[in-house]
């Protein structure tokens, strides 16, 4: 991550690339956004579901579902889309241009 003329200090790590389904602006969620893409033979997944859910944490701290509404809201509409270090330019095309075909469908 740099800014113009800085020195780049930082390396990504090509470990996940996190999306939001906005509701607002699509008519699907993203569950069907993940069904849409896997169609297209582009896989994308959920990796982390909220911390306070896990049941380590749940038993450990007592948490429990509805104690942290953003958290959950927030799980609830983000996916991540392939990413590794090994994509080509033309796999990173072949997303891009599934995700902007579905998301052109689904538009509002």
């Amino acid at each position: 991550i740099t800014n113009a003329g800085e020195e780049n200090r930082f390396k990504h790590a090509y470990h996940l690339f996190v999306v939001e389904v906005v509701p607002e602006y699509l008519r699907l969620d993203r569950d069907r956004m993940i069904k849409a893409l896997r169609a297209e033979n582009i896989s994308a997944g959920i990796h982390y579901p909220p911390l306070h859910l896990q049941p380590y944490y749940r038993k450990r701290f007592g948490f429990k579902p509805g104690m942290f509404p953003r958290a959950e809201k927030a799980a609830k509409r983000i996916f991540s889309l392939p990413l590794f270090p090994a994509m080509k330019d033309k796999d990173v095309n072949d997303v891009i241009d599934a995700l902007l075909r579905i998301s052109g469908y689904f538009a509002k």
